[in-house]
């Protein structure tokens, strides 16, 4: 049995522009893209992932949707695809989820309450978001009701988190952790696997154990950077194999630093574009088409070092190595310096010499740009925020 699991896609209706179909979203994305309406195509794409390869349960663990009014219309995604059995639980964004918003769907099942569940073989315990309690508290509720003989998969809207994170004492009143699972709890619980959600990040590996954060599967801002992904647990062994599955709708944004030190400053950049690129079409996976990044790549780059040619100068340099090749480009030059002329290269160079002289001994026989590309990059940053310190 193979399970598809997501999490955290605030679903809104005031983004949903009337249709599924990908050209009527396109055509109203304007300025900062905010990524919402794309939203409602990853959670089509997944539903399709399932019905092609024959998935028959998706669980949601919390935050799918933003709003009541949002239940309609992922109703009618939902009885177009009856061959699956979705699972919604509760999180901190959609507490008010219920059964009733969701009438006549026999493939639906909304836990707003801990719940125990058997899934082909497996015992799952369904944990909805609670606010200001620990997670433990709504386990054991429940462990009555786990036949003994069985493992727990276990499924909440939480966060794993130390003993120490989470207080119920006056003193750490404001400092408690948001309906916590700590290491502690999982010694007790002793689950199978745990599938959280809350956290937007991606991951590859459990974070803690058998611990695993769904992520978000379409990046809510510029700050949720790389490739988003949903998690597709394999039941079938005695212990469950989890992967990720790259999604192919939505937005991916990347963020990524280029560092001038006043020296072939054009070239020193464009060098550095195309390995940006390159990493972002790494990312994105083998066979990857040409025209993608300029369809899904939203890219933030920090520019910083050294200037002598001026910062209206490095702008152009690097609009136009990456501009066009991404959907959207956001430039930083805050981290940037300018100083006039040959003295700041000067400058840099000295200090350059006096770190390689210092830290680098075992090339005494070579000059600093004789290094390999990485090595000298490393010591002209160095040189070169040395410098920037005394410009600023």
């Amino acid at each position: 049995m193979k399970v598809a699991i997501t999490a955290d896609l605030h679903l809104s209706a005031r983004h949903f522009s009337g249709d599924f179909e990908q050209d009527k979203f396109s055509k109203n994305i304007q300025g900062l893209p905010k990524n919402q309406q794309n939203r409602w195509l990853v959670f089509r794409e997944i539903v399709n992932f399932c019905l092609d390869h024959k998935i028959k349960h998706l669980i949601c663990a919390g935050d799918l949707l933003e709003e009541p009014d949002s239940a309609a219309i992922i109703s009618r995604v939902i009885a177009g695809a009856r061959q699956v059995n979705f699972y919604f639980i509760c999180g901190n964004h959609d507490y008010f989820l219920s059964q009733k918003l969701f009438p006549s769907l026999p493939n639906l099942f909304v836990f707003d309450k801990p719940a125990i569940v058997e899934i082909g073989s497996r015992i799952f315990a369904f944990l909805p978001y609670q606010e200001a309690e620990p997670l433990i508290k709504s386990f054991m509720e429940l462990k009555p009701k786990i036949p003994e003989d069985k493992d727990v998969v276990l499924v909440s809207h939480s966060d794993i988190a130390s003993d120490k994170d989470y207080s119920k004492s006056a003193d750490c009143e404001n400092k408690k952790m948001y309906f916590p699972l700590t290491k502690k709890d999982l010694q007790i619980i002793s689950p199978l696997a745990v599938f959280l959600g809350h956290i937007h990040q991606p991951q590859v590996n459990p974070v803690f154990q058998k611990v695993f954060y769904c992520t978000s599967p379409c990046a809510l801002d510029h700050t949720e950077i790389g490739l988003r992904k949903f998690l597709l647990a394999d039941f079938n062994a005695s212990l469950p194999k989890v992967e990720f599955v790259h999604l192919k709708q939505g937005f991916v944004f990347y963020e990524f630093e280029i560092f001038v030190f006043a020296k072939d400053e054009e070239e020193v950049i464009k060098t550095q574009a195309e390995s940006i690129i390159n990493k972002m079409f790494e990312d994105l996976g083998a066979g990857t088409k040409a025209g993608i990044l300029a369809e899904r790549a939203v890219l933030s780059i920090k520019v910083k070092g050294a200037t002598s040619q001026g910062i209206p100068f490095v702008e152009d340099v690097v609009k136009a190595a990456l501009g066009e090749r991404v959907f959207k480009l956001f430039l930083d030059v805050s981290g940037l310096a300018v100083g006039r002329g040959a003295a700041v290269l000067e400058k840099i160079e000295q200090h350059a010499k006096a770190i390689f002289s210092a830290d680098f001994k075992h090339y005494k026989n070579r000059q600093v740009y004789g290094l390999s590309g990485d090595l000298t990059s490393e010591i002209m940053q160095r040189a070169c925020r040395e410098v920037v310190r005394c410009l600023k």
